[in-house]
């Protein structure tokens, strides 16, 4: 059985590492449309196993002087055909405001993608439906 202290030291590292892992999270800019910029970054939907499918996480900033209303939807193509779309997201962003990841639901994952695919030629994805609307968000 573990000691208090070395539990607590282990607890200390798992933090430091996984924060160290969380600030080395890297998104990729890819248009900036209605004022709003678009960055991604692609991920294994399980870290502990290499053979999963890949996952596209969005992160969104609004660079507007006003809120903004978004409505979107994630395409994945194969050799430019559609072949999987998302459900529509719904973001409200006050300026200057961002939004990542999982937290908001803006992860997606087309299944049996594995992340060596998604730098093939065949392989793309769009964001096939973007509306930006003035709002206020609460």
């Amino acid at each position: 059985m573990k000691t208090p202290r070395q539990f607590l030291i282990f607890s200390i590292l798992a933090i430091s590492v996984f924060g160290a892992y969380a600030q080395q999270v890297e998104y990729h800019y890819f248009d900036k449309r209605d004022g709003v910029k678009i960055e991604y970054r692609w991920s294994l939907s399980n870290l502990l196993n290499r053979n999963s499918d890949a996952v596209l996480y969005l992160q969104m900033t609004n660079e507007n002087d006003y809120p903004v209303s978004i409505s979107y939807k994630v395409g994945f193509f194969r050799n430019e055909l559609l072949f999987l779309e998302s459900g529509l997201g719904e973001l409200c962003l006050n300026p200057g405001q961002r939004r990542r990841g999982s937290r908001t639901d803006m992860r997606y994952s087309a299944r049996d993608i594995k992340m060596p695919m998604t730098g093939e030629e065949w392989f793309s994805w769009d964001l096939v439906e973007f509306d930006v609307e003035e709002a206020s968000c609460k």
